[in-house]
């Protein structure tokens, strides 16, 4: 589910998501990544300037193997406040209600989802989950720090039971 292949980011870290079957042994880059019980994992993996090659592995018990490459861009900023948001993407059409929202800023940085407040971990990876209406919804992820620095974005979310 993300990154997206071709991906530019502004932070030196991205979170890896994905789904795969729940027997499977899954893989980043090498790393063993633990599965969920509904076969969705994560991993927040640490980038160096320029291009980054993702390779992601599962192989399931009875040697089954799918894997799947993205290469991310890290290009860090000279100034002001890194900020990127690394899903949902915009335009992205769900059928759960619940979807949700990750990205990366500075560590020191405050950031909130449609105004509530979230947590950001000790890589600047923050995360929050957002309950949809039907039919077509704006989330709006803004990122402030103390010399006064504001990053947002706003991506379109359709819901579709």
């Amino acid at each position: 589910m993300s990154p997206e292949d071709g991906a530019g980011v502004e932070v030196d870290v991205i979170r890896v998501m994905g789904k795969t079957r729940v027997d499977a042994a899954v893989g980043v880059n090498g790393t063993p990544v633990e599965v969920s019980l509904d076969g969705s994992f994560r991993h927040d993996l640490e980038l160096e300037n320029g291009v980054n090659l993702i390779e992601v592995v599962a192989t399931t018990l009875s040697g089954e193997t799918a894997f799947q490459q993205a290469s991310v861009f890290f290009i860090s900023t000279a100034a002001g406040l890194p900020f990127t948001l690394f899903y949902p993407p915009d335009g992205l059409v769900v059928s759960d209600p619940d979807i949700p929202v990750f990205g990366g800023t500075r560590v020191d940085a405050v950031v909130g989802v449609n105004g509530v407040p979230v947590d950001i971990n000790s890589l600047g990876i923050f995360s929050a989950s957002v309950t949809l209406e039907e039919g077509g919804n704006f989330i709006e992820v803004l990122a402030t720090d103390i010399d006064g620095n504001v990053r947002f974005q706003t991506v379109a979310v359709f819901y579709l039971p």
